[in-house]
């Protein structure tokens, strides 16, 4: 095996890291594997690491090196002490990553070329199998994110033209939120879905804004109902205000029709009659959810930080192998970084950051991302401008004033299309929150 600078102090501060910084465990365990450290003691204490973190255990240095003690493995054991020491800073993780993912490539490659060599000065060998052996052999062990493909015209041309074939035998071409129905009338957000020019596609993002209690939360919810509950797409909700119960019992309201206050205190009123019929209600709604298990995911992160949802998404991916839909909720509770806290950033260029790495997470994990943000008592967002840069849709919950009641008496909010990348901005959508039930429907939706 061959020898690449620093290689030891490299590995041991990858490890030192995903000991001492939370918000860069998950990244580096998604990107990082175990068979790539030469070293076989932190290869040994990495290991460890993730056994300890799938089980939900602690996985500081401390922990980790009284477990590997307890078990008698003393070289793993000095290793996560050495690599305590060799520890600097959270920031140089992305770097250290790359290096070491590149040291993990350098050496696949001498590997492959050993064989190679080898194989060469077989006279059995075909010099055509050699030729396949580099194909298979180097080519399989470039990722795909590093692997970015270059095409020429015709081939585009032509890819697009197949898909434009697969698109018209198709009612969309994305994850929508709508469906019509045998007598013609359409239930869901079909307004969303001409936003999206067809539905929401791997690589969206999509941005929605609202004051404190006007509906974002609720809408989010909604939209990951009618996907997951109602349709199959598998969507992974990250919340950081409230705990996953209430959550469910916000989705149980809105499904049975149940106040949200008397399923959350389970306290339901009226007559006997009425209050069984509401029992039997709650239970099929909590029955319709638990029947998307492997649909519909859900997080309490009260401490998330960019990198945690990035790698947490990551992670999710890894572990289900699909992944169709992320929320975020919501940008403003987000804590910051260790990068960005050193770089002392303002919060508009904190929340602009947020967005641009939103959307860089939708590409690379080909899946959308819906990101919840708060608007000031004015109505505005702090950066705003650069948040929409890398939005493909942005849409901001506004209440309908008193004079647009009277045209409009179902309604009583607004979804106002700030940006639509791939549609025009003819007609805002108007929608109607019933925020006793958590329920929020879209109205005088117009073909």
């Amino acid at each position: 095996m061959i020898s690449l600078p620093n290689e030891f102090e490299l590995e041991a501060e990858v490890l030192a890291i995903a000991m001492h910084s939370k918000d860069k465990l998950v990244d580096i365990i998604t990107r990082a594997k175990p068979v790539w450290f030469v070293t076989e003691s932190i290869k040994r204490a990495f290991s460890c690491l993730i056994e300890q973190f799938e089980q939900g255990l602690p996985t500081d240095s401390k922990t980790l090196a009284n477990r590997l003690l307890d078990s008698g493995d003393m070289e793993a054991f000095n290793a996560v002490v050495e690599a305590s020491g060799v520890f600097l800073s959270a920031e140089r993780a992305d770097f250290l990553l790359d290096r070491f993912y590149d040291y993990h490539l350098r050496r696949t490659y001498y590997r492959v070329g050993q064989q190679l060599q080898e194989r060469a000065f077989d006279m059995a060998t075909q010099a055509s199998e050699l030729s396949d052996m580099v194909e298979n052999e180097i080519l399989s062990i470039v990722s795909a994110e590093e692997n970015k493909e270059v095409i020429n015209a015709k081939e585009a041309a032509t890819r697009a033209l197949e898909t434009f074939y697969t698109r018209e035998a198709q009612d969309y071409i994305g994850m929508t939120f709508s469906k019509r129905r045998e007598d013609g009338s359409v239930m869901g957000f079909p307004g969303i879905d001409v936003a999206t020019a067809g539905g929401l596609q791997g690589g969206d993002l999509m941005l929605i804004a609202a004051q404190t209690g006007e509906g974002k939360t609720a809408l989010a919810l909604n939209l990951a109902l009618w996907v997951s509950v109602h349709g199959n797409y598998r969507t992974y909700y990250q919340n950081t205000e409230m705990k996953v119960e209430e959550m469910v019992f916000r989705m149980i309201s809105n499904l049975s029709g149940v106040p949200f206050s008397e399923v959350y205190t389970a306290k339901l009123s009226g007559t006997p009659d009425e209050i069984a019929k509401k029992r039997a209600d709650i239970e099929w709604a909590a029955n319709s959810i638990a029947k998307a298990n492997q649909k519909l995911f859900l997080s309490e992160l009260p401490e998330l930080t960019p990198g945690m949802s990035r790698g947490l998404a990551r992670k999710f991916k890894h572990k289900y192998g699909k992944l169709d839909l992320l929320i975020i909720d919501y940008v403003g509770r987000m804590e910051m970084d260790a990068d960005m806290k050193r770089a002392g950033l303002q919060e508009w260029q904190i929340l602009s950051r947020i967005a641009k790495e939103s959307k860089k997470l939708a590409q690379q994990l080909d899946c959308a991302v819906i990101l919840l943000a708060q608007l000031t008592e004015e109505g505005k967002l702090e950066g705003a401008r650069k948040m929409l840069n890398d939005t493909d849709v942005a849409l901001y919950i506004e209440r309908v004033d008193d004079e647009e009641k009277q045209e409009y008496p179902q309604a009583t909010h607004w979804l106002r299309k700030r940006k639509v990348r791939r549609s025009g901005k003819d007609r805002d959508i108007l929608i109607r929150f019933e925020k006793q039930i958590q329920r929020i429907s879209e109205v005088y939706y117009h073909e």
